[in-house]
């Protein structure tokens, strides 16, 4: 008899050992599962995303490696921004004091405007950024302000020249070959006429994506595939449920199968009158 138990018991950890590893085989059913960064960001998800995620995972990377400091990359490849608060607020801060301070001592370079700069629009239109901002000129030669009546304040570089648009006109095409437009932001309210003394390092980022706040609420996933938006439902991990589902039925009958393979083995090996008794195997409960 101990020996029966034995094999059962045997059989049955086998049976659970072969689902647990076909549970974490398939697992996690989620092409970006995100990251927490810390209680006051929270988790990194679309439209961020983290250094190690694939590209579609998002548009704006996140680093998290200093949680005191984290920092966001606004265009591919650019400037890392220090900022504060939720992710998923209306809004972030972006507090960089570094760039604050090369702002404020030289506010006319090359770098520091590369560094400032945001993308002119959001790479896909499911998704919106947006912060008070001023377009400027950089342009590789001097401007006759004479025949460019719109243009306003300027500073000017051994490389580059940085022209302005009045507030009360509209911003004309690049007015030369040599020039071509950033993004800059700006202070909320900056005093008028607005000169490159309204620049700023510490601006509130407004980050929308609506259309992926939907998606989440369908179990589906947003990702970037080939430059366009994608919700992806999650039918591969609907499948894995059902699969596992399926073999806990097939555990539960393997466990009532040997139950009564037990019950019978255990009638079979009773001996009566000296002699071992074979009950018809039909009787075998399922």
């Amino acid at each position: 008899m101990a020996s029966v138990a034995l094999f059962i018991l045997s059989v049955l950890a086998h049976l659970v050992v072969l689902h647990s590893a076909e549970y974490s085989k398939e697992e996690p059913s989620k092409h970006c599962p995100g990251h927490f960064c810390s209680d006051m960001v929270g988790n990194i998800s679309f439209p961020f995303k983290s250094p190690g995620d694939p590209p579609e995972c998002g548009l704006f990377t996140v680093d998290c490696s200093e949680p005191d400091r984290p920092k966001v990359q606004l265009k591919e490849g650019g400037y890392w921004h220090e900022f504060q608060g939720y992710l998923f607020s209306p809004s972030i801060s972006i507090k960089d004091r570094d760039l604050a301070a090369r702002l404020e001592k030289d506010s006319c370079n090359d770098g520091v405007f590369d560094d400032l700069s945001l993308p002119s629009a959001s790479p896909i239109p499911e998704v919106s950024l947006s912060t008070p901002n001023l377009t400027l000129f950089k342009c590789n030669t001097t401007l006759d302000k004479n025949s460019y009546t719109q243009l306003n304040d300027s500073c000017e570089n051994a490389y580059h020249t940085y022209y302005i648009a009045s507030a009360d006109s509209s911003l004309p095409s690049p007015p030369s070959p040599g020039c071509a437009t950033i993004q800059v932001p700006i202070l909320p309210s900056p005093p008028q006429p607005i000169t490159l003394s309204s620049l700023t390092a510490e601006f509130s980022l407004y980050v929308e994506a609506r259309k992926c706040y939907q998606c989440r609420e369908r179990k589906g996933e947003c990702l970037v595939e080939h430059g366009n938006y994608k919700c992806a439902a999650r039918e591969k991990g609907d499948k894995q449920v059902k699969l596992k589902l399926g073999l806990g039925k097939i555990d539960i009958s393997a466990f009532k199968y040997l139950i009564g393979m037990h019950t019978h083995l255990g009638q079979v090996l009773e001996p009566k009158d000296g002699n071992l008794s074979f009950p018809n195997p039909s009787g075998l409960i399922f």
